[in-house]
């Protein structure tokens, strides 16, 4: 086997010519077997399919808003205060393409020596992973939190969407709770939702972007959001098409033993009484014939026993 990248750095196979790969030079030129580099081909493909669907749907916005959208040039900051400063009047204001650099000292988050583990990480897979989780506590406490509160002072909440190292670099996403474009629209998704009072959601452009290189502490952070008091709610595309159930109270009636009524209803409201009622009786008709079944069956049971 020719040198190169004897492992796969996605599914961690050990890569063989015709097996793994097709193309022997595809060993040395990538770090990820054939079938890893065609899911991610997918991937990719999906993820532009889902960035284009989104700029369909905030198609409607102002004229203002889009060309905010359209700015090349944010504001960068290398004082974190000064990053916060402009976070804390989102409440208010669009807050576009705002970033922070830095280098973190090394007292904080110390540096990873063996840079061989990083690119073999199957030789010391548990002091990796420790170190790892390590540096996201320590990002979290450091400047995520306080991003956080800043945010929440606002009305807003970010969550993570993805996180990945690769390498010796870490990258996360993060994005607005009440972000229309971040939702998925699956119906998996849709039963866990309250549809009786929905949180509203907003063509906001959230994100929270941010990476951290652990050979050179290099810390990057890029912010992006639209104010929600200038948007209106985006609700043409989802909540319009789920209507929220209105509250009925179905009262079933019992056996109705010969000589009652027929026209004996259940308690419901106006609006739905004729179709609710006819449920109602339909249960009542299975509920008497099952009763009739089962002692049917008992009788025979008894006959055969004597």
């Amino acid at each position: 086997m020719p040198s190169g990248y004897q492992i796969c750095a996605k599914c961690k196979v050990k890569r063989r010519i015709y097996i793994t790969d097709e193309n022997p030079e595809t060993l040395t030129r990538y770090k990820t077997c054939d079938a890893c580099r065609q899911k991610n081909k997918q991937y990719k493909r999906k993820q532009k399919m889902r960035r284009e669907a989104r700029l369909r749907r905030g198609s409607s916005e102002t004229e203002g808003e889009q060309m905010i959208l359209l700015e090349n040039e944010g504001s960068s900051f290398d004082r974190f205060e000064d990053f916060l400063y402009p976070l804390s009047q989102n409440d208010v204001s669009n807050v576009h393409c705002v970033k922070f650099s830095t280098v973190i000292p090394d007292y904080i988050i110390p540096r990873y020596r063996q840079t061989e583990d990083l690119v073999n990480p199957d030789a010391n897979e548990k002091r990796i992973r420790d170190y790892r989780e390590d540096v996201k506590a320590k990002l979290r406490v450091h400047y995520l939190n306080r991003i956080y509160e800043v945010l929440s002072v606002s009305g807003y909440t970010f969550k993570t969407r993805s996180t990945n190292w690769k390498s010796s670099k870490f990258y996360s996403q993060m994005l607005c709770s009440e972000d229309s474009g971040a939702k998925k629209k699956d119906l998996t998704e849709q039963i866990s939702i309250d549809l009786s009072d929905p949180n509203p959601l907003y063509p906001c452009r959230s994100h929270l972007n941010y990476s951290f290189d652990s050979i050179s502490g290099h810390f990057q952070l890029d912010f992006t959001h639209l104010c929600h008091q200038t948007l209106l709610p985006s609700t043409g595309d989802f909540w319009d098409t789920i209507k929220p159930p209105q509250s009925r109270i179905v009262k079933l009636v019992g056996d109705q033993r010969q000589g009652s009524s027929q026209n004996e209803e259940p308690s419901v409201d106006a609006e739905g009484k004729r179709h609710l009622s006819a449920f109602a009786n339909a249960l009542n008709d299975l509920h008497r014939k099952l009763l009739g079944e089962l002692g049917s069956d008992s009788e025979q049971a008894t006959q055969r026993a004597k």
